[in-house]
């Protein structure tokens, strides 16, 4: 949730449609704002901001939504929890057989389980959207897939991948702190490090947008190939 801005704006596609957007928020004082600002822009009704940890969350919404209720799934909290909360989500019986995942943050600070699970997984066509940090003004990537019932669960992954997350969340405490925050440099280092590590561990996804370059971006027709790629329509 935090200021309720991407609730928002997933709240305005998805009303025309009948759809409901639940948007989990940890911190009191934000969910008192995300209501508000809800309120003030005319979607309280279509918007259901909960309250507590996504472990604690994500429960309730079996029992507000009922089983394969949820068509999209946004992650944009702590990344190396990403893989453990849609495994929640795939044990509660929560996704649609043709769910939607997204999650942003994942090359910085790093979400490298969450790849593993997406790739190895009962899902298809894991993709990294190549954007434009917006502190860091350098290459982030958003990674999505398309769930995949029939699909096999993912196996244990490598302790390769394990460090790398460790290191992740490593970086993002550091980045929290100005006397110990990670440079420009050292987020390209570490960067470079987790798309090899990536690769090395054979779960490096497809990666669409200018990357590697000085600016990434990404333009709507990108997006939409990735899902005539997977054979879903939009």
């Amino acid at each position: 949730a935090y200021v309720g801005y991407s609730a928002m704006n997933v709240a305005r596609t998805v009303r025309h449609h009948g759809g409901k957007v639940a948007s989990l928020e940890v911190d009191p004082l934000h969910v008192t704002l995300v209501r508000n600002m809800l309120e003030y822009a005319g979607l309280s009704e279509v918007v259901d901001v909960w309250t507590g940890y996504s472990f604690d969350s994500i429960p309730h919404l079996l029992k507000k939504y009922g089983p394969r209720s949820v068509d999209l799934v946004f992650m944009d909290q702590k990344g190396t929890r990403f893989h453990s909360d849609l495994a929640l989500m795939e044990e509660l019986n929560l996704l649609s057989d043709r769910a939607v995942i997204l999650a942003d943050n994942v090359l910085k600070p790093g979400a490298p389980l969450y790849i593993w699970h997406l790739a190895k997984g009962s899902y298809h066509h894991c993709t990294a959207i190549s954007v434009r940090e917006f502190l860091l003004q350098s290459e982030d990537w958003m990674v999505m897939a398309f769930r995949d019932a029939s699909k096999a669960a993912a196996a244990t992954p490598p302790p390769q991948l394990h460090r790398l997350a460790f290191e992740s969340d490593n970086f993002r405490k550091k980045s929290m702190f100005d006397g110990v925050a990670p440079s420009k440099q050292d987020w390209w280092k570490f960067s470079q490090g987790f798309v090899n590590g990536l690769e090395q561990c054979g779960c490096k996804p497809a990666i669409v947008g200018l990357h590697g370059r000085d600016n990434p971006k990404i333009t709507p027709e990108d997006v939409a190939r990735i899902f005539r790629n997977a054979g879903v329509d939009t």
